[in-house]
């Protein structure tokens, strides 16, 4: 979810329209760069110090538009600065990050068992699905993030996690 234009006009104190497109690509290009730059995404609209290190990003961009043709290589240069590398820094280590990424194949009628993974923020972790489902016949352990059972029905599943750490962050 971008961050909202009025906000960053106000972050900004630009109180014209006229800027309006050049302000919304450098909302996305912000946004963009960060996606690359952080472990797993960490919404600026849900997350208040990703939203400070999204807004220092533009306003370093709107600050420098006149001398650069390229909202992305802005952002990049942007991302350079070391107050922005050292907030970067804090929100890969200060958030959970989910490190799993795929499961082991499940096979119906045979023991299954893996287990999703995380790091940073503060353990320990809880788990739940936020989408998707698990095969049928497995279940989540909310406390290990365990997977475990017998699949009942053979198919392809998709299931997205969260893990919630003991500061209510989450990843």
């Amino acid at each position: 979810m971008p961050l909202p234009l009025n906000e960053v006009k106000q972050w900004l104190r630009v109180d014209h329209d006229d800027e309006d497109t050049i302000l919304q690509s450098m909302i996305a290009a912000a946004e963009e760069y960060l996606r690359s730059a952080l472990p797993s995404w960490i919404d600026p609209a849900k997350n208040p110090p990703a939203k400070i290190l999204a807004l220092s990003i533009i306003a370093d961009m709107y600050e420098n538009r006149d001398t650069i043709a390229d909202v992305r290589y802005a952002a990049q240069l942007a991302g350079y600065r070391q107050t922005v590398q050292s907030l970067i820094a804090q929100l890969k280590y200060a958030y959970p990050h989910v490190e799993t990424t795929r499961l082991p194949e499940a096979k119906a009628g045979v023991e299954y068992s893996a287990t999703v993974r995380a790091t940073g923020g503060t353990p320990p972790y809880t788990w739940q699905i936020l989408g998707g489902e698990l095969p049928p016949g497995l279940s989540l352990d909310p406390q290990t993030g365990g997977i475990t059972g017998i699949p009942t029905v053979a198919g392809r599943y998709t299931v997205t996690m969260e893990a919630k750490d003991m500061d209510n962050r989450t990843a």
